[in-house]
């Protein structure tokens, strides 16, 4: 039987390029196929590298997973909190307006989606970031590494529209959620036209419109009235 050699601890530098090589294609797999249809030798083969190198740097594939989500989601969650702020520093009374506070949650995310910064890899990034938080054990993560934006923006909807049940503002904040998840996936799925009904839309994919097309979205529906009576 062939055994998996133990790579050779390498210089900082090296390492730490190996390591991207690995994270880079673990995420492009996941990004296409899901989290439970990839393996470690999958993510090996497409980053060049031997099965031994990715448990070497990671140990286990749900811990290179977790270091992709934390790659991604910490920077987007800190870009977040730090648009809260400027949006609640611009507001009255200390309150952000609620458009300003839609576009501070979903900006982040789909910038990563901007060809122009991110080029091709961009859409990858995006699509791994919607099939992650879509995974049936995403409750993992979140509680983890979702926690403190979770409640910033609850607590700030919660100032915002005093008029609405608590149990009105966790629906649409998790609907917010939901449409942003779905918007991650990108052109493929948010500019397919139905069969039959031409003329089609132009299937491109411009970051400024995604951004203003779910901010128009969420923040009407956020403000509208509430009908549901809780007891």
């Amino acid at each position: 039987m062939k055994h998996e050699q133990t790579p050779i601890p390498a210089s900082g530098e090296v390492a730490d390029k190996k390591k991207t090589l690995i994270l880079d294609a673990a995420e492009a797999l996941f990004a296409e196929q899901g989290y439970a249809d990839v393996s470690i030798r999958d993510i090996a083969l497409h980053a060049k590298a031997n099965v031994a190198a990715v448990n070497y740097h990671f140990g286990s594939k749900e811990r290179l997973f977790e270091a992709l989500f934390a790659r991604r989601v910490v920077p987007v969650n800190e870009e977040r909190l730090v648009l809260l702020a400027a949006a609640r520093q611009r507001g009255r009374n200390g309150k952000p307006a609620l458009r300003e506070l839609v576009e501070a949650f979903v900006r982040p995310p789909l910038l990563l989606g901007d060809p122009a910064s991110h080029g091709e890899r961009g859409l990858v990034m995006m699509r791994f970031l919607s099939r992650m938080l879509a995974m049936p054990r995403e409750h993992v993560f979140l509680d983890s590494y979702y926690g403190e934006v979770r409640s910033s923006f609850i607590a700030t909807l919660r100032e915002i529209l005093p008029g609405l049940p608590f149990e009105s503002v966790l629906w649409r904040y998790n609907l917010m959620v939901g449409a942003l998840i779905y918007a991650l996936a990108g052109p493929q799925r948010m500019l397919r036209p139905p069969d039959g009904l031409p003329p089609a839309p132009p299937v491109n994919w411009v970051v400024e419109n995604a951004i203003a097309e779910i901010v128009d979205f969420c923040t009407a529906g956020l403000s509208t009235a509430g009908t549901v009576a809780y007891q």
